[in-house]
């Protein structure tokens, strides 16, 4: 009869006396029952919420693992490219677009990977931007060091240059 259930309307329904109905509610414990049911319900009903909250927290789970695996795909194809270009002569490219690709490749990695990408924290009065992103830079050249040197002072804002010293 559902949550509107009653005594009353089940002598209705079955078109039996009040009295033969609270005699039959006692004898077949009606009241005690039908608290039990209605509380199995609710279970049944909160399991299966939290049942497809689960299956929607796998589904996202599962997506974030195929993103992650993405941005560390394109980490590892900007990085690449980055240093490509550095190995050959600057005619077409120039050597800030290969400290773009190597950077924005270190980002990726580092988001792929569940790191900051940069870190900041608040001394005093200021805040110091500390990087984290790192790139092996080993097997480049003197003079493509020397020209990234140049691409990250330019890179840095205006008052900030630090020249060779």
């Amino acid at each position: 009869m559902g949550v509107d259930r009653s005594k009353r309307a089940v002598g209705k329904k079955l078109s039996k006396s009040g009295s033969l109905i609270d005699r039959w509610a006692v004898r077949h414990r009606w009241v005690a029952r039908a608290r039990e049911w209605d509380a199995e319900q609710e279970a049944l009903e909160a399991k299966a919420r939290l049942d497809a909250i689960g299956d929607d927290a796998k589904k996202w789970r599962v997506r974030e693992e195929a993103l992650r695996q993405e941005r560390y795909d394109w980490s590892v194809l900007l990085i690449k490219a980055g240093c490509d270009i550095l190995k050959k002569p600057f005619t077409d490219v120039r050597p800030s677009d290969a400290a773009k690709l190597i950077e924005a490749g270190a980002k990726l990695r580092a988001l792929a990977a569940g790191a900051p990408t940069d870190k900041t924290e608040t001394v005093q009065s200021g805040t110091i931007k500390v990087e984290t992103d790192s790139v092996d830079l080993s097997r480049l050249t003197t003079e493509q060091l020397d020209q990234l040197e140049t691409i990250a002072i330019q890179l840095q804002p205006a008052g900030n240059s630090q020249g060779k010293g």
